[in-house]
């Protein structure tokens, strides 16, 4: 068959929006931002209870359980990017499917006992923030010496929360501790409610 009269969707070739594209080459991208308020790269500001956006209550940094979940957001779950207090793999792909595993586990266990509706408690919040300042990598004097750009805010490196880091230890360890996490079977640090 000839690259004319191919299927579209085989080999190089691309379909989209009713056209065909030949490609050498396909890249799996989100089109992410590094450095910017979560809330302005998801395009929206959710609102959790009594009224808090989002972006008000994370104005200072993230503050999360294991990045996937936020207090006062009840069945809001979050794919962290880079700084938000996950990890960063080589494969950003395998980071998604981790932390999508994650989430996938904590829904399961939630509508397996009957209940509607998960959040994290304030205390296992507080607790995670205080692991991610411990273990955090403090890059400051590299981010000051660099030159202007997205990793280090245009220059204004200080400009960034603390609370805006990632885990500290790597990825096996990151994955592992949650891995830890959903065997140890009881969501500790998750609020379960039926409503």
């Amino acid at each position: 068959m000839s690259p004319s009269t191919r299927p579209a969707g085989r080999g190089n070739r691309l379909r989209v929006d009713g056209s065909d594209y030949e490609v050498d080459c396909l890249v799996f991208a989100t089109g992410f931002e590094w450095n910017t308020p979560y809330v302005h790269k998801i395009g929206f500001d959710p609102v959790g209870r009594e009224g808090v956006s989002l972006g008000e209550k994370w104005r200072n940094g993230p503050r999360t359980l294991h990045g996937v979940m936020t207090n006062g957001f009840p069945n809001l779950f979050i794919i962290p990017v880079p700084n938000s207090q996950s990890v960063v793999t080589e494969n950003f792909a395998h980071s998604i499917q981790e932390n999508a595993g994650h989430i996938a586990h904590i829904i399961a266990a939630t509508a397996g006992q009957g209940m509607a509706a998960v959040e994290v408690t304030a205390e296992a919040e507080d607790e995670w923030c205080r692991i991610i300042l411990q273990r955090r990598r403090d890059d400051a004097a590299f981010l000051e010496a660099c030159t202007p750009g997205r990793s280090n805010s245009e220059g204004h490196p200080e400009l960034r929360s603390p609370l805006n880091s990632n885990f500290g230890g790597d990825v096996f360890e990151f994955f592992g501790l949650l891995a830890d996490w959903r065997d140890e079977g009881s969501l500790p640090g998750l609020h379960l409610s039926p409503r």
